[in-house]
């Protein structure tokens, strides 16, 4: 088990406002496109390589490739680090 941060290989996420980028990404997705809830992300926390987790600020699941670029564009131009799974 990995027990230590490597700064060289390991992100450091600037801290975000949640509720704006919540604000933001809701209009853009379906109702059941945006994950919000400590429960509902607990699944996303790792991809595979279970040593390293980090629970997210918020999980968007959109539907198609338009859905994906409003997504990116929001989280952008909010200054919010993006990360695929899958």
């Amino acid at each position: 088990m990995l027990d230590q941060f490597d700064d060289h290989v390991d992100p450091i996420f600037v801290p975000i406002d949640r509720e704006r980028l919540i604000a933001r990404l809701r209009p853009l997705l379906p109702d059941d496109g945006l994950v919000t809830r400590a429960e509902g992300m607990r699944v996303y926390e790792s991809d595979g390589l279970a040593a390293y987790r980090g629970m997210p600020e918020v999980v968007a699941l959109p539907r198609d490739a338009l859905q994906v670029k409003a997504v990116l564009k929001a989280c952008s131009e909010l200054g919010v680090a993006v990360v695929a799974r899958g």
